[in-house]
């Protein structure tokens, strides 16, 4: 399993953005947080039949 052009791409434009971001004196910190929430949420989501979707 490869990854592919647009996984490349992405991954690569994150890791510029981030790196910009914190050269600038930003703190990540709290978008991590908030990303990893983003996560469970979907992972939960996931699990769930596409019938209770509509109820969340």
């Amino acid at each position: 399993m490869g990854v592919t052009r647009r996984e490349f791409l992405f991954a690569s434009g994150t890791i510029g953005a981030g790196l910009a971001l914190s050269t600038l004196g930003i703190d990540m910190f709290p978008v991590v947080a908030y990303a990893e929430g983003l996560r469970k949420i979907d992972k939960v989501k996931s699990e769930l039949p596409p019938k209770c979707w509509t109820l969340s």
